[in-house]
C-alpha cells in the first residue's frame, strides 16, 4: 500500500530530525495525532465505515509504522565544547 509506504518513510525523517533530548512528549503526540487521521482517512473512502478502532489497531500491527523515539540526546554529543556546562 502506498499510503502506508510514504507515512512511513514520514514518520522515519520526523522523528530523526525532531526525536531530540526532551522532545519525547512532542514526537509521541504527534504520533498519536496521525494515528487518527490515518483513521479518519481511510474511514472516508465510502460512506460506511472501513474500520473500528479493533479492526484499525489490528491494521496498525500488520503495517508495522516506526514509533516515536528518541535517536539523538544533546547532552552526550560534545561534552569537550567550552559552553556546554553540566
Amino acid at each position: 500500500m502506498i499510503l502506508i509506504e510514504e507515512l512511513r518513510a514520514k514518520l522515519r525523517g520526523h522523528f530523526g530530525y525532531y526525536g531530540i533530548t526532551d522532545n519525547g512528549d512532542i514526537i509521541s503526540k504527534f504520533f498519536y495525532d496521525t494515528i487518527r487521521l490515518l483513521y479518519k482517512w481511510l474511514n472516508m473512502r465510502s460512506q460506511r465505515t472501513s474500520f473500528d478502532w479493533e479492526k484499525f489497531n489490528l491494521f496498525l500491527q500488520q503495517c508495522s509504522l516506526p514509533k516515536p523515539r528518541i535517536s539523538v540526546n544533546i547532552y552526550n554529543i560534545r561534552p569537550h565544547i567550552g559552553y556546554i556546562r553540566e
